[in-house]
């Protein structure tokens, strides 16, 4: 189980750091003069967006691998004269209750979409204003 989140630690680490770098690049280009590098604001974020949608997925499945190992977990401890992992998903509402239990899962899911929104406000803001009016016409 412990090696699951580990797994899922260094995945987020790995994303976190590659959006991170992605937008900072995108940033430094902005401060160097960003009109002359205007395809890289128009491009970029679509390989952050794919880059968010596959994290998003990885995420996902994690939380499914883990959903099955304890799974797996409750089954054996009904063999079992002691239920610990039973015993604390009940205290904890099992899962039903946020006030008692908010999944990391569902935390985890929500950074790389607020990446996507800001890949999303930087490619319009990198859109040349004759396009965007084109496209309101």
């Amino acid at each position: 189980m412990n090696n699951t989140h580990d797994r899922s630690g260094k995945s987020n680490d790995f994303f976190l750091g590659l959006n991170t770098a992605i937008i900072a690049a995108l940033g430094y280009l902005e401060a160097k003069g960003g009109d002359e590098h205007s395809t890289v604001f128009l491009f970029a974020p679509f390989v952050g967006i794919a880059i968010c949608y596959c994290w998003y997925q990885i995420i996902n499945s994690y939380r499914q691998l883990n959903r099955t190992k304890f799974k797996v977990i409750h089954e054996v401890e009904t063999k079992l004269p002691i239920s610990l992992f039973e015993t604390e998903w009940e205290l904890l509402g099992k899962g039903k209750d946020r006030n008692k239990y908010y999944p990391l899962s569902l935390i985890e899911r929500k950074i790389p979409i607020i990446f996507i929104v800001l890949y999303i406000v930087i490619f319009l803001t990198g859109m040349p204003l004759n396009f965007i009016t084109n496209l309101l016409k």
